[in-house]
């Protein structure tokens, strides 16, 4: 994969992969996805030499999202999470949306209910702009995550929840409060700390 002039994402494909595919990207790199047809061999060649990268590249492409800490969640229970294999990509999925509004110095973050799924906004200079559209089948799992990481209930849906979630992020400490309220197509979210967001380089 790489980046084109224009900021698209592009990936190398011998075949058209599943539109599944195709939207988790959008959605894990907040980029547009264009398609580049590559024999198999070539794409086997890239990855080959993608692996013998310094150690310190290597690991500097994999901080995306690995390097924000929930404060006060035992470790144990963190590991019992990722040890389900349809939640380590939520995981992933909702650090990488935090993450993403602190490089983009966003006051708070809105998760609204669609009849199609989950719309993200960040509000940036106090406007509201559309981010992305993480995949249908995460929306469940999304807003379960953000409920366990504010410590409310999983299981309500029908009343207005609020929660705050402390998070570390290298030598940073980030407080978010966190609303959920029902919606007509479901639970919509905003998690907002206009100090904690505005103070990411």
């Amino acid at each position: 994969m790489g980046v084109s002039e224009t900021g698209e994402l592009l990936v190398a494909a011998e075949e058209r992969p599943d539109p599944t595919v195709i939207d988790e990207l959008c959605w894990l790199y907040s980029r547009r996805v264009k398609l580049v047809s590559a024999p198999a061999a070539e794409i086997h060649a890239a990855i080959l030499s993608a692996q013998s990268e310094s150690p310190a590249d290597a690991q500097a492409t994999d901080l995306r999202g690995s390097d924000l800490v929930l404060l006060g969640e035992e470790e144990e229970t963190i590991a019992d999470l990722r040890t389900l294999a349809n939640q380590a990509p939520v995981i992933k999925l909702v650090n990488v949306m935090i993450l993403e509004a602190l490089r983009a110095r966003a006051s708070d973050i809105h998760l609204e209910a669609t009849p199609d799924g989950l719309r993200v906004r960040y509000r940036i200079d106090g406007v509201l702009h559309d981010i992305s559209r993480p995949p249908r089948q995460y929306q469940a799992a999304v807003l379960s995550r953000i409920k366990i990481m504010a410590s409310l209930n999983i299981a309500e849906r029908r009343l207005a929840q609020d929660g705050r979630i402390r998070l570390r992020l290298s030598d940073r400490e980030l407080d978010l409060r966190v609303s959920i309220s029902p919606t007509l197509h479901g639970e919509g979210v905003v998690l907002r700390s206009g100090a904690a967001l505005h103070s990411a380089p």
